[in-house]
């Protein structure tokens, strides 16, 4: 059913429903450090999408490999089974507008140049178990040249 318990919010686990977890994160300046967090599932939950947005404007480093990745796995140290695989999401010398936005479902970039999030082919989304799956957004090679924020938003439905 759909209850809440004092300080946790709202829980959704009745079958058919559509519930979405957001969680926002700061992108600072600094390169090479993980920005990590994750997202409880309920038992019997099937992913059905993931989005990337931007709300406060970034730019990456201007050279050439210097990018912003995400990534969404079973284990926190990205070691376990990737539900979707490291991707570019927005290139060098990037700037990210507020709003932008990158989703599994649409199919979109959060900017040009930006690689499309997809699910890894045979990616595990369905769990019988209640379990934890973990994002990861990484700056990578260079510092950016203004840090940002984004929301991280994961959809499932419990079959």
């Amino acid at each position: 059913g759909l209850f809440q318990r004092s300080g946790s919010g709202v829980i959704v686990e009745s079958k058919g429903l559509v519930c979405q977890k957001q969680q926002d994160q700061d992108i600072a300046v600094t390169h090479s450090q993980n920005i990590d967090g994750s997202f409880d599932l309920p038992a019997g939950a099937l992913i059905t999408d993931v989005a990337v947005i931007c709300t406060d404007s970034l730019k990456t480093g201007a050279s050439s490999g210097d990018k912003l990745t995400f990534e969404l796995d079973t284990a926190a140290n990205m070691g376990g089974t990737n539900l979707i695989a490291s991707t570019d999401i927005a290139e060098n010398n990037a700037t990210v507008a507020v709003g932008a936005k990158a989703q599994v479902s649409a199919a979109n970039v959060i900017v040009a140049g930006g690689s499309v999030l997809a699910f890894a082919a045979g990616a595990p989304l369905y769990s019988s178990s209640a379990r934890t799956v973990h994002y990861r957004l990484v700056v990578v090679q260079a510092n950016l040249q203004a840090a940002g924020a984004v929301r991280v938003v994961i959809s499932y439905t419990v079959i």
